[in-house]
């Protein structure tokens, strides 16, 4: 089974998972820069368009037939888009693409509008509105607030706000497009998700409580086992029917958790649950294989602790750089 991963970048920790996995013959990765430290942990890789190229998808096509690649993994949160639009060209190949569909990338996209569905549907989550509707007498904000993009990823352009006047640290232009949140300073978990692709059940369900982050991505963790965690996260799959793997993020404060948002991809903490035995790249070559997984939810050790650490790796520049051309 040849996986092949997109827009790699530094995830040098998941084509490590994908070659630890015994149902894994070949891990092909792929980024637009030959900077990407990940690409040279991978069996082969490739120098490839930008994702919005008209390039690129006709490059990938030809990528996953010369490398007979069974599993297409896309990991960029923009790429998500550009695959999903293109779906039916690599189904017709027999591929298997790590991939929900095109209606919950969008809605998981959209801090507003999942926070609207979630919570017409009677899950708890954290109230969110725009931030030019925000009103300072209102009884649910108080400060401080996170105010963030709408559509924004990796805690990128987050402000904290503390006050009436720091709402003008939102850029005048930009008030449109971003939402505010209470600045909920409890505990915060990561849930690595399976879904099925052809049982629509939940295989596995991986929750750990987050000790810190760093850009947006999770840095240590230690496992837990959770069971008005593992009940919420059910609720949210039978609303969204998410696909394959997914990346929850909930906070717990004053006896309540609160549902925050869900990546449908994998998350930058995977490297926990892949560690604890839960070999989500296995789930995904049965799939593409026709097979349906049996599911194994709380199949894992609490009290173990994740510990990210950075790494270099040293290659010659000429060599890198011809990969340019």
């Amino acid at each position: 089974m040849n996986v092949l991963l997109l827009s790699i970048g530094a995830k040098k920790t998941l084509v490590e998972a994908f070659k630890s996995s015994p149902s894994v013959s070949r891990v092909i990765t792929t980024d637009c820069s030959p900077y990407a430290a990940g690409l040279y942990a991978s069996d082969s890789h490739y120098i490839v368009p930008l994702m919005h190229s008209p390039e690129y998808i006709p490059t990938l096509v030809n990528l996953c037939k010369k490398e007979n690649v069974s599993v297409l993994v896309p990991l960029n949160e923009e790429e998500l888009f550009v695959i999903a639009e293109n779906r039916e060209i690599f189904e017709s190949l027999n591929i298997l693409i790590n991939l929900s569909s095109l209606d919950v990338i969008s809605l998981c996209k959209d801090k507003l509008e999942f926070y609207k569905v979630l919570s017409d549907a009677g899950i708890p989550c954290v109230p969110t509105i725009k931030a030019s509707d925000f009103k300072p007498e209102s009884p649910v904000f108080f400060y401080p607030l996170m105010a963030k993009p709408q559509k924004g990823a990796a805690s990128m352009g987050n402000i904290v706000i503390s006050s009436t006047d720091d709402i003008k640290k939102i850029p005048e232009n930009m008030m449109g497009n971003y939402i505010l949140q209470p600045f909920i300073d409890g505990i915060e978990y990561g849930v690595d998700l399976y879904t099925d692709f052809l049982s629509g059940e939940i295989i596995q369900i991986f929750i750990k409580e987050k000790i810190s982050m760093r850009n947006g991505e999770t840095e240590k963790s230690r496992s837990v086992k959770n069971d008005e965690i593992v009940s919420l996260v059910k609720k949210t799959v039978e609303i969204l029917k998410p696909k394959g793997v997914s990346d929850l993020d909930i906070l717990y404060e004053d006896g309540t958790y609160y549902l925050l948002e869900m990546n449908p991809r994998f998350g930058g903490g995977y490297s926990h649950a892949f560690l604890s035995g839960m070999d989500y790249p296995a789930f995904l070559a049965n799939n593409a294989t026709g097979i349906a997984n049996t599911p194994c939810i709380g199949e894992y050790e609490a009290g173990t602790v994740a510990l990210k650490y950075t790494s270099s790796v040293l290659l010659n520049e000429d060599s890198l750089l011809r990969d340019l051309h």
